[in-house]
């Protein structure tokens, strides 16, 4: 099964960069890619747009991706409206994940 994690810059809940007790989000992504589907490393970030970065995993089981979102925060992104008062930012994940679940194989979200 593909594994997908969406990280925000701006989380002050899970702080990109760690605090709070938590390894960073990076680092942490990492650990799991390795533990759940076996990736030997993480590819570095590559711009899927302006404000939206992912790093795919290298010869993993599924397609293991880390998405970043540079106007994320801990909330749902691309709603309409944000947790609590929280910018929910721009990026579209209900309609990746929708396109995700109608292709004939799953995959990277990233490339939907």
């Amino acid at each position: 099964m593909p594994l997908t994690a969406v990280a925000g810059r701006v989380d002050r809940t899970a702080p990109f960069d760690g605090g709070n007790g938590l390894l960073g989000q990076r680092a942490w992504f990492e650990r799991i890619a390795r533990s759940v589907q076996g990736c030997h490393a993480m590819a570095s970030p590559s711009a899927l747009s302006d404000n939206v970065d992912s790093s795919v995993g290298d010869r993993c089981g599924a397609c293991t991706e880390l998405l970043v979102l540079g106007d994320g925060s801990h909330t749902w992104p691309g709603t309409s409206v944000g947790n609590e008062g929280l910018n929910p930012g721009e990026f579209d994940l209900n309609r990746r994940i929708v396109a995700d679940m109608l292709a004939p194989d799953p995959g990277c979200l990233s490339s939907r």
